[in-house]
């Protein structure tokens, strides 16, 4: 294929600093201005180039970051429908805010780079397992400028699976601060003030797990061991916990409507913060320098990964046993019932989100990349002078609407026409079914390949799309 479109593609021996390695290699034997850095499993929208290039007519600009958004489900969504996917907040609201100050976290995927000003920087930084986040704050530091185009121009795969997700955060978690340890920012001259702000304000987020644990373990100190964490009247409680409140759910509602709200961020802090807190813990004792890939694999079954949630399991465990005992205290009357109420009423909340933190764990069968990546669609195509609704394709095949004058055979080959944009579709029938017929690609000529995988690209969306990003395609259709 790279051959027949004129690509180079090029290989190593060995996997010596995983990516970063790869493209330092790659930047040794090449020569062109910008470089379009993608992780294998995203599949990119024909114009994700021409938005980008413009703004590299400024020479100081060095990296144009998109977003990460995903075709897939995340454990969060497969749990329950109404979540987004558990990045959208800082893809989508965070990053640019951190533009704005020239601050945004390159994210290693869906960038393009100027070449001299990363070669200006030594290539990317080997001395972390997230080099991406190093490039782009060098740059920064370089003096250069880095941009952030909040629009979804390519989809990738997000993990499928507790122990996958938890891979991928343990790595993020310890990467980081191996950043901080090694180019230690406040230092950086390049850097203005708001700048090292912003990153460490990124850094100490990787921390708020432990403050979270304390969190659900605070009023079980009280209820089991009478230890007290706080000690005030009802006047002064409510005083110290209604402002934050109140602050917290308003600026939800003000900055993330939708997107997050104080029930799924719960959940989600639940779920990390024993992933995080054991991932520095293990940092701090020792550093882990060796790169994994998170793993994206299709679910086959709905087993219970047990070992990725036995901590959750474990707080879960403590607080309900730390529960009973408060309830039998109440009910013998040993005073402190105010006290009681409070931590028990804490307590509840805190189980609501281990409980569904502990559910994340259940593997939800996916049957096949082909459900995750199919779309929804409306094409005409004819075959044995009868017309045909294509409604729904992925990557691998299509299904039609049954037609009342037409059979299919499974195994027996088809050819479908494409009227409107002239090509053939080769095709095997698949499956039949009483309102739809199956088929797959088959033997597709080169022309026919291309026009259907710029179609499918263009077509794919987030498995649970943005409002904006649903106006902005919109506003194209109507242009």
């Amino acid at each position: 294929m790279a051959e027949r479109m004129n690509l180079g593609y090029l290989t190593r021996e060995g996997n010596a600093n995983a990516k970063a390695g790869n493209i330092n290699n790659a930047l040794s034997q090449t020569s062109s201005d910008l470089i379009l850095l993608l992780d294998a499993d995203f599949i990119v929208k024909k114009n994700i180039i021409f938005e980008a290039v413009d703004y590299f007519r400024n020479p100081k600009v060095a990296l144009v970051q998109y977003p990460q958004t995903f075709y897939n489900k995340d454990p969060f969504q497969l749990l329950r429908k109404s979540m987004y996917n558990e990045q959208e907040l800082f893809m989508r609201f965070l990053e640019p805010a951190l533009s704005r100050e020239n601050a945004l976290i390159h994210i290693g995927t869906n960038a393009i780079i100027r070449r001299s000003a990363l070669e200006e920087i030594g290539g990317v930084p080997t001395s972390s397992i997230t080099e991406d986040m190093a490039t782009g704050m060098l740059l920064q530091d370089a003096g250069y400028e880095t941009i952030f185009i909040n629009k979804a121009y390519a989809l990738g795969i997000t993990p499928y699976t507790a122990k996958e997700l938890t891979s991928q955060r343990t790595r993020w978690a310890q990467g980081t601060k191996q950043i901080f340890d090694h180019f230690k920012p406040r230092r950086l001259k390049g850097l203005s003030f708001m700048q090292k702000l912003c990153y460490y304000n990124s850094y100490l987020y990787w921390f708020t797990s432990f403050q979270k644990i304390i969190f659900l373990l605070a009023p079980t100190l009280f209820m089991v061991f009478d230890i007290f964490i706080v000690r005030s009247n009802n006047h002064q409680l409510l005083l110290f916990f209604l402002p934050p409140f109140i602050m917290i759910s308003l600026s939800f509602r003000l900055y993330v409507p939708k997107i997050r709200n104080l029930t799924s961020s719960h959940i989600y802090d639940c779920f990390v913060a024993p992933i995080h807190t054991g991932a520095l813990i293990k940092e701090f004792m020792k550093s882990q320098k060796k790169f994994n890939v998170t793993k994206k694999e299709i679910v086959g079954s709905n087993a219970f990964d047990w070992r990725t949630v036995l901590p959750h399991i474990i707080l879960f465990t403590w607080i309900s046993f730390a529960c009973l005992v408060a309830g039998y205290r109440l009910y013998r009357g040993e005073g402190y019932e105010f006290g009681y109420i409070v931590t028990l009423i804490w307590s509840l909340y805190n189980l609501y989100g281990l409980f569904y933190a502990i559910l994340i764990g259940k593997n939800r069968f996916i049957e096949s990349d082909s459900e995750a990546l199919s779309i929804a669609i409306n094409r005409q195509l004819s075959y044995d002078a009868k017309t045909f609704e294509m409604y729904q394709m992925s990557f691998n095949g299509f299904r039609v609407r049954t037609h009342p004058e037409q059979t299919f055979v499974p195994g027996e080959s088809y050819t479908f026409y494409d009227d409107k944009h002239r090509f053939t579709i080769n095709s095997i029938c698949l499956e039949v079914h009483g309102s739809y017929v199956t088929f797959a690609f088959n033997n597709l000529t080169p022309q026919s390949a291309e026009e259907l995988a710029s179609y499918y690209s263009d077509q794919l969306n987030a498995a649970k799309q943005l409002e904006f990003d649903m106006e902005e395609e919109v506003a194209e259709m109507n242009s």
